[in-house]
């Protein structure tokens, strides 16, 4: 890949140097990105775009490093040039793109990248370009801001309170089946409790 890229270049540098130099400030790159809002985790797509009128350029796309992690092979070239791609240096995507004639204006290439924090920007530029006549023309760059936000915080947990005994209830559960009826437990304890104490009270008087 990388001789193919130097292949394109050097031809791209001949072109320009056979020709005067031509200044149109028509020409121009742009960077978009899908989505002007992002949270920080999120993963978005940029695009290297360029204007109509170009048969050739070499195209950088600068982005920050600390702020973005490209998506390693994501950047995928279109059919609007031929396209030779650079993205083995941290920090830049270098792309060499050619044409036989002058091209429509255009996406070239698109890359991922997750955002990790707020503040990053990308930059696109482009040099060595030339027209639908070869001639060597100046092709203005671009910067995009995405606006990053942090990721929302999880709701904590809420857990019903925890109930407690009803240590003042001295009811006494008692159930009728079938005409007989029926003591729990802990009424039966109750009642044995009061009985022994109304024996003990009234054999005391006696």
């Amino acid at each position: 890949m990388k001789k193919v890229l130097s292949v394109l270049v050097a031809l791209l540098l001949i072109a320009v140097a056979c020709v005067p130099a031509f200044a149109a400030d028509a020409y121009k790159v742009d960077v978009e990105s899908s989505a002007d809002t992002a949270a920080v985790g999120d993963v978005i797509t940029v695009s290297f775009k360029v204007s109509s009128g170009l048969s050739g350029f070499k195209g950088v796309l600068e982005y920050n490093t600390e702020n973005y992690k490209y998506v390693a092979g994501s950047a995928e070239a279109t059919d609007l040039f031929t396209t030779e791609i650079n993205d083995t240096v941290d920090g830049k995507i270098t792309v060499a793109s050619v044409a036989s004639e002058a091209k429509d204006a255009g996406v070239v290439f698109t890359a991922k990248f997750k955002v990790l924090k707020k503040d990053g920007v990308f930059k696109a530029s482009a040099t060595d370009a030339i027209d639908g006549t070869n001639a060597a023309v100046t092709v203005n760059g671009d910067e995009l801001a995405i606006n990053v936000t942090d990721k929302g915080a999880k709701a904590p947990e809420t857990t019903a309170p925890e109930a407690k005994p009803d240590n003042n209830k001295n009811s006494v559960d008692i159930k009728k089946t079938g005409g007989k009826l029926y003591v729990s437990t802990a009424a039966a304890v109750a009642v044995c409790a009061a009985a022994v104490a109304v024996t003990m009270k009234k054999k005391n008087e006696d």
